[in-house]
C-alpha cells in the first residue's frame, strides 16, 4: 500500500463514518446521528473531492482503489437518498428510510476497508 500524504485526513474520514455506521451507534439519538451525517457529508462533498472523484484522493488520504470504489459507492448511494428525499430530509430523517440500508452498508464496507488499510502516512 502506498504512503499517504496527509493522515490526518484519512483520520477524519475514518472517525466521521465510525460516528455513523458503527453498529452500535445505530441506535444513537437522531440528533446524535444527525451531527455525524452533516459532518460526513461536508467531508465528502464540500472539504474534499470524494463526491466526484474518490481516485483523486489515492496517495493524498486514500490508500488503493479499493478504497476510492468503496467511497464511491457510498457517494452514490447517498445521491440516491437526496435526489428522492431532498437535501433536508423532514422530521423521520433519512435513517428510517429504505434506501438507508444501502448506505450503511456501502459506508460498513468503506470502513472497514479504510480501517484493515491503514497505511503510514508522512510523519507518523
Amino acid at each position: 500500500m502506498n504512503d499517504i500524504k496527509y493522515p490526518h485526513m484519512r483520520r477524519e474520514l475514518i472517525d466521521d463514518l465510525w460516528a455513523l455506521f458503527e453498529p452500535a451507534r445505530a441506535a444513537d439519538k437522531f440528533a446524535l446521528r444527525s451531527t455525524a451525517l452533516d459532518h460526513l457529508i461536508h467531508f465528502l462533498y464540500d472539504d474534499t473531492s470524494l463526491g466526484s472523484n474518490a481516485d483523486a484522493a489515492i496517495g493524498w488520504f486514500l490508500g488503493s482503489h479499493a478504497e476510492a470504489e468503496a467511497i464511491t459507492a457510498l457517494v452514490k448511494s447517498f445521491d440516491r437518498v437526496f435526489s428522492l428525499y431532498g437535501l433536508e430530509p423532514d422530521s423521520e430523517g433519512y435513517f428510517e428510510r429504505p434506501e438507508w440500508l444501502e448506505v450503511e452498508r456501502n459506508g460498513l464496507l468503506a470502513l472497514s476497508l479504510l480501517r484493515d488499510g491503514a497505511p503510514k502516512g508522512n510523519g507518523s
